[in-house]
């Protein structure tokens, strides 16, 4: 078994970072505060919830903004793989973006242990795939982000972003 020397491992816990709070408090505030945000963003207006983008139930996005004067939709695919969080308290980074005329839209997935991290995979490049041709309907540019690595370990949906900047 390998060795973790203390410093490097530090680097990774973003939560032992903190100053305002106990490191062991900073999760389940976290949590707090992105609830309520998403709760809010949630209750706009402008929001479509729970938007179809595949044959699962659990298929969905959640559209704000749509209307939006920029030319760019924000995409959002929610953290949490294993156990925490949920694309129902990812919407805490809406409100700012759809101010500044952004379409945002946030990625829903099922979380580990209900899916395999391959099945993680699959449907959120599912939505991926809807959000491609949601955007070329709509001749907006994509920005993709996430809270942690589970679009970036999209190997299709970079792919698929490429051939979408391609065309």
């Amino acid at each position: 078994m390998a060795v973790v020397d203390p410093a490097t491992e530090e680097l990774y816990m973003p939560s032992r970072w903190v100053k305002r709070v106990r490191s062991e408090e900073v999760c389940t505030l976290h949590v707090q505060v992105t609830s309520e945000l998403s709760r809010k963003s949630r209750n706009m207006p402008q929001a479509r919830l729970g938007v179809s983008t595949g044959p699962d139930s659990s298929d969905v996005v959640d559209i704000f903004n749509e209307a939006g004067i920029s030319s760019s939709i924000v995409v959002y695919v929610s953290g949490g793989y294993w156990l925490d969080l949920s694309g129902d308290i990812s919407a805490y980074t809406v409100q700012p973006l759809v101010a500044h005329g952004h379409t945002v839209v946030v990625v829903h997935y099922d979380r580990a242990p209900t899916q395999t991290f391959t099945q993680i995979m699959q449907q959120v490049n599912r939505s991926i795939e809807w959000i491609v041709e949601y955007a070329q309907r709509t001749k907006k540019k994509i920005w993709l982000s996430d809270e942690g690595t589970i679009a970036a370990s999209c190997l299709e949906t970079q792919q698929l972003l490429y051939k979408y900047v391609e065309d």
